[in-house]
């Protein structure tokens, strides 16, 4: 049992640790994407949205792992307060250092999901007022549009280029 207990507490160590990390890189990620967006500088966009996908996928495996963990310590399928009743079978140094991690990791997911929320409200917020903007630019229902010295253009456009940046 106690070897059980020792290698239980290295492997929770251990996932836990490279869940902090994933999500450390994944807020870093986060935070160069949003501003990329507010920069408009689209291959960096690119790229940390595909860092970004990466790091969670990272984090989804680990969270199985951790899942596994509890299920195989518990003897069957984990509850939601298994983890703190796990580590109140360890060491009381070895359950402050794991309690520590697990607070840290629930942080930091904390964290992300709020910052993603605040991103894509910014997105759709954006987004809603570019539609009113081309709304009114080029009205949909009257399907009249007026050249650039604001007189009605003749004929029907089907498409336009605007060559400003709002």
């Amino acid at each position: 049992m106690e070897l059980r207990v020792a290698e239980m507490q290295n492997s929770l160590a251990e996932v836990l640790r490279n869940q902090i990390q994933a999500l450390s890189s994944l807020r870093a990620c986060q935070e160069r994407m949003f501003t990329s967006v507010r920069e408009r500088d689209w291959s960096v966009f690119l790229r940390e949205s595909a860092r970004m996908e990466e790091c969670a996928g990272i984090f989804g495996t680990l969270e199985k792992r951790f899942g596994e963990l509890l299920a195989a310590f518990s003897g069957g399928k984990p509850a939601a307060g298994d983890f703190y009743r796990i580590t109140a079978q360890f060491p009381a140094e070895q359950r402050r250092q794991l309690n520590g991690m697990h607070r840290e990791r629930k942080r930091l997911l904390v964290l992300s999901k709020a910052e993603n929320a605040v991103f894509g409200e910014y997105v759709n917020g954006a987004a809603k007022m570019l539609s009113s903007l081309l709304d009114s630019v080029v009205p949909s229902k009257r399907n009249r549009m007026y050249t650039k010295s604001g007189s009605l253009s003749a004929g029907a456009n089907e498409g336009f280029v605007l060559d400003r940046a709002f």
